[in-house]
């Protein structure tokens, strides 16, 4: 049977999980001092939402069979279990949407003139926020450059709205254009359950924004990671020698350098010894 030991530790691994997803949340537009103004309050329960989500399939194997690595509906299911009609209602699930990029690149190539209205169109339009959550574009996958094309040729679409855009891959993938049709833009770099969790709560204003900084470079923001972790170039550094006694010897004294050799001469080896100098050579 399980150790003692091993069964205290059953369920503290989700805990562990979050701080990870709390501690890898970046801000990354707009500045930290521009938030409050960009978003100074959270969704409220008269408010319109549209998810909109990168569903993308990938397999564990050549062998296994293709798996979703982000449900359509996972961010909204996230929040109305912490914040629907079971957990203080602050949202209801008829203001609520989720639509896949696949549905929202339909919508931007067009349908015919007789066809109906989709519901994404009305639902993108009635939003009072929009909220994407994105992964790696591939331009052999239109589907995934989809948002990229909302922002690029319909942003009608997205006037007058909180447009709220989470990156659970890589935060690189939009340029300065892109980023400054976006109210914020946060970076979480993994789609496990726990960054949802994240995720619904920085946009609900109970997850403070820690002050990390950014992992890799973003070109869109201007933020290139070689400059940021370059030393001061004016920076002075002082070098010195210690010769206090080491504790515990108190014999013991750090020994000054031995002095470089000079071509032609000799220098003075710590054992007392002669050493030949550049240049000499030992007859």
């Amino acid at each position: 049977s399980p150790s003692e030991p091993i069964l205290a530790e059953i369920g503290t691994s989700q805990a562990v999980s979050l701080d990870v997803a709390r501690q890898a949340l970046t801000l990354i537009s707009p500045s930290a001092n521009e938030l409050a103004s960009a978003l100074p309050r959270a969704p409220e329960a008269r408010d319109r939402i549209i998810f909109l989500t990168d569903v993308q399939s990938e397999r564990q194997c050549s062998l296994c069979a293709d798996q979703v690595t982000m449900p359509v509906d996972g961010l909204q299911n996230t929040i109305l279990r912490l914040y629907g009609p079971q957990a203080g209602g602050l949202v209801s699930q008829g203001m609520m949407s989720s639509y896949p990029f696949s549905d929202l690149n339909r919508l931007l190539n067009g349908y015919p003139v007789d066809a109906p209205i989709p519901p994404i169109n009305t639902d993108l339009q009635l939003a009072d926020w929009v909220v994407v959550s994105i992964l790696k574009p591939n331009p052999n996958q239109p589907d995934t450059m989809a948002f990229r094309r909302l922002l690029r040729e319909r942003p009608d679409l997205l006037r007058n709205k909180k447009v709220i855009v989470f990156a659970f891959s890589a935060p690189y993938y939009l340029d300065a254009t892109d980023i400054s049709k976006l109210t914020a833009y946060f970076g979480l770099y993994s789609k496990t359950p726990a960054f949802v969790d994240v995720a619904a709560k920085v946009l609900f204003q109970e997850q403070p924004i820690s002050p990390g900084a950014l992992p890799v470079s973003v070109p869109g923001i201007g933020y290139d990671l070689f400059d940021v972790t370059s030393p001061d170039p004016t920076q002075e550094i002082p070098i010195f020698f210690d010769t206090q006694q080491i504790s515990g010897n108190p014999t013991a004294v750090t020994r000054e350098p031995t002095p470089a050799p000079q071509s032609g001469g000799y220098a003075a080896r710590s054992d007392g010894q002669t050493r030949f100098g550049l240049g000499d050579r030992q007859s």
